[in-house]
């Protein structure tokens, strides 16, 4: 059985892609043939990863649309030759991620009896209900990155349930740890938070937030990009000690993380944040938004009614509209900061179960059912 991933493009952020490389990994190493295909073509620098990729014997190739709309109009057609080529007729999964991925799968696999066609829903995407109930016909399997994310699929689309199912994300932990460096402690409180400058991940309350408290004392890093930059950078009311970070290659993203005192993740959703993962796997404590996928993840019950934020065995977990609770909580920790080596001990041990290993297996199990 060949396997065949789909994505949007080759980037070197982002944690679908982080999560796609290491399964790509994973499986071959579990002795699968394995192919990664992006629509759209690379921007900004060369991807160590694709690199790793490759030189593990991975097929690795970038159909070269420059945006969405190029892919649609002119790139199906190329796609459906590849994957006539790289399957040859014989029985191939073609595992879809993000919406662009499953479009363009959908229509390039459409009547190619060879294929299965099988997407990863990674988040609550928006603007997808018109094309999951046009396409949803061509998929045999859905696998959602969480529990919670099955739900919320389940809720939203309808599904049979003997469609959909669900395998938690994982990360690479060997390549984590052989990264990681050992933390040195700093005259001050180093905060950071990473990912896309938009809605969902709702940096700007903790940069309005921080703009009260950051000092010589507590220094607040925002590492990203997107549209709404200007946004949390007028958020930030002009406070020195915070500062707007382009996006770094994963390895050095590694490495900030396992020197921060804390990752702050305010996010109104997710689906199985692989930052989280990663930063659960080299110990940094964590500052979460009280939404479903963060306390199933780490085990922890929601907020009770009243509470705006609470102390756990991991970090804090904060009402994720409370501007007022993000503050208090940071206060508390840079007035308590021997908790730092009790919060990293714990949540290292909580992430154990999500090995890249465990989540490829899984796969593996679903993708040789998918000819019976």
């Amino acid at each position: 059985m060949k396997i065949i991933e789909i994505m949007d493009n080759l980037s070197v952020a982002g944690g679908v892609n982080s999560f796609v490389y290491d399964l790509c990994f994973a499986i071959k190493e579990q002795g699968s043939d394995v192919t990664l295909i992006a629509i759209m073509k690379n921007r900004g620098t060369t991807n160590q990863q694709v690199e790793k990729l490759q030189r593990k014997g991975i097929k690795v190739i970038c159909l070269g649309a420059k945006n969405k709309l190029d892919a649609i109009l002119h790139y199906v057609k190329i796609l459906r030759r590849q994957l006539v080529e790289l399957s040859n007729g014989d029985q191939t999964i073609c595992n879809l991620h993000l919406k662009l991925g499953v479009l363009m799968g959908c229509l390039a696999g459409f009547g190619l009896k060879n294929l299965q066609l099988v997407e990863t829903y990674h988040s609550l995407y928006s603007h997808y209900w018109l094309q999951n109930f046009v396409l949803q016909s061509r998929i045999k399997k859905f696998i959602a990155c969480s529990k919670s994310a099955m739900e919320e699929m389940e809720k939203r689309f309808c599904f049979s349930k003997k469609k959909l199912t669900y395998v938690s994300n994982g990360v690479n932990r060997d390549f984590l740890l052989s990264k990681k460096l050992e933390y040195s402690a700093k005259e001050f409180i180093d905060v950071i938070s990473i990912g896309r400058f938009t809605d969902q991940k709702n940096f700007g309350l903790t940069a309005e937030a921080f703009s009260k408290l950051c000092s010589e004392q507590i220094r607040y890093s925002i590492i990203g990009e997107g549209v709404q930059k200007e946004q949390i950078v007028n958020a930030c009311n002009g406070n020195a000690y915070i500062s707007i970070k382009p996006p770094m290659e994963r390895d050095e993203i590694i490495q900030v993380l396992s020197q921060a005192d804390l990752l702050v993740m305010p996010s109104l959703w997710e689906g199985l944040s692989i930052l989280l993962l990663e930063a659960m796997t080299i110990g940094t404590p964590l500052m979460l938004s009280d939404i479903a996928s963060f306390t199933d993840t780490l085990s922890e019950k929601p907020l009770e009614q009243g509470e705006t934020w609470r102390i756990c065995k991991w970090g804090f977990l904060i009402s994720n509209s409370s501007e007022n609770g993000y503050g208090e909580a940071l206060k508390y920790y840079a007035e308590h900061k021997e908790l730092r080596k009790t919060f990293s001990e714990n949540v290292m041990k909580l992430s154990v179960q999500y090995g890249i290993d465990k989540t490829a297996a899984k796969y593996l199990d679903i993708f040789k059912t998918m000819f019976n």
